[in-house]
């Protein structure tokens, strides 16, 4: 099968794989070349492509759709990240999350200072306006 891993920003994965094992709304879903077309909300976790060379491929996920229709798998994510092992995987996510919060607290700063300044120009705006005369 031919997969396509996205997110809005980058591709994760275009590769074939013999096998693609995802957790949906409704469980653990394995796909296999021959199965039916199908379509499935991800939920996070971690999404596990199996090569035909035997290697296999982890993309930690938070939330996405898999379309899969013939011999082709496209999934969509909100946030992904790719490791082949599990230890160094779950390093990566850590260190993705904590500088997500760090940018995260400092657009909430930069936010904070755009409304203050906002208010204090309305409030200018407001003031009556004296005339020297």
């Amino acid at each position: 099968m031919n997969v396509d891993v996205m997110t809005p920003t980058s591709v994760l994965v275009s590769e074939s794989a013999v096998k693609v094992r995802v957790e949906a709304v409704g469980g653990s879903y394995s796909v296999l070349p021959a199965h039916i077309d199908f379509v499935a909300l991800l939920e996070p976790g971690i999404i596990e492509l199996h090569m035909a060379s035997q290697e296999q491929k982890l993309i930690a996920s938070d939330q996405g759709v898999m379309v899969k229709r013939g011999a082709e798998v496209k999934i969509s994510l909100h946030n992904g990240l790719l490791g082949e092992r599990l230890g160094e995987l779950q390093k990566t996510v850590e260190q993705h999350y904590r500088s997500l919060s760090d940018r995260e607290q400092k657009n909430r700063m930069a936010l904070a200072r755009l409304e203050r300044d906002m208010a204090r120009t309305i409030y200018d705006f407001e003031q009556p306006r004296h005339t020297g005369a």
